[in-house]
């Protein structure tokens, strides 16, 4: 996982995967600051792409703030809420 801090030097690295950002435009999130929509204090946490845990392939992975990790998982959320 520091791979993928590394590559991303703090920043979320969402262009638009989480539907919210514009397409190709990496979203401004930067770790531990406000956030530039929201004001709210941005954590940085690693996204699998491919919603399995247990693949840690660096193109699988990515750096995601708060707010596009839960956009880019809804609905991966939802279909587990409904099996439990």
């Amino acid at each position: 996982m520091a791979q993928v801090a590394t590559r991303s030097g703090g920043q979320c690295e969402c262009r638009g995967q989480c539907g919210a950002c514009r397409s190709g435009v990496r979203c401004l999130a930067v770790n531990r600051l406000p956030h530039p929509d929201t004001g709210s204090k941005v954590v940085l946490t690693t996204a699998h792409l491919d919603h399995d845990a247990s693949s840690g392939d660096l193109d699988n992975l990515r750096h995601f703030c708060n707010g596009c990790h839960l956009r880019y998982d809804k609905d991966f959320h939802r279909q587990n809420a409904t099996k439990t």
